[in-house]
């Protein structure tokens, strides 16, 4: 074991067993495989399909005062989440997800996302959350479409908070060096985890 590194798979045995968890291979393996210092490129998705998936992770988490999903590394995460650990089936419907969108952005004679016209561009967002997560149902997708953003933001939202910058940039963790109860949210500017 390198000094430079705590031993990860160590550690997760045992959180499992004093939590009375037993862990499948695939989540043990997606935990472990989280703790590498850099993102390995899979080569699972083509060029064009992470720079899809890195405009459809910056509109569900953009850039504020904070680095966005693209910049704190999500579409990286999210290649290696569906290399390592999705079934090939499963793949496949998330890269034709990532084409149909591809094509949609063509027909609107733009090269990303981001130079969608905004009307249009949050049309088509609505609609792919609602097609997700709620009952609604829009014009913007052809019937039958696979709900991209049931898969998509769950995974934009764990790659972007257990990045280094989501969780020291965003989340702030431990701010003040020990635990305050009650600070006025005024002296702060932000919640804090």
């Amino acid at each position: 074991m390198k000094h430079d590194q705590m031993d990860r798979r160590d550690f997760v045995k045992r959180l499992s067993a004093g939590m009375g968890v037993a862990l499948s291979p695939g989540v043990f393996a997606a935990i472990l495989s989280g703790c590498e210092p850099e993102p390995k490129a899979s080569g699972l998705l083509t060029t064009g399909e992470l720079d899809v998936l890195g405009s459809l992770a910056d509109a569900i988490i953009p850039q504020t005062d904070t680095p966005g999903a693209r910049e704190s590394g999500v579409p990286q995460y999210i290649e290696m989440i569906l290399a390592e650990f999705t079934p090939a089936d499963d793949v496949e419907t998330f890269r034709s997800q990532l084409a149909w969108v591809s094509s949609w952005i063509s027909q609107q004679n733009a090269r990303s996302l981001e130079s969608v016209a905004e009307e249009k561009r949050n049309a088509l967002l609505v609609a792919l959350d609602e097609q997700a997560f709620g009952a609604g149902t829009s014009n913007e997708l052809p019937p039958g479409a696979p709900a991209l953003f049931a898969i998509l933001k769950p995974l934009t939202v764990a790659g972007y908070y257990t990045s280094e910058i989501g969780a020291t940039q965003e989340l702030h963790q431990t701010p003040f060096g020990t635990f305050k109860g009650d600070i006025p949210y005024e002296e702060v500017g932000r919640s804090w985890s």
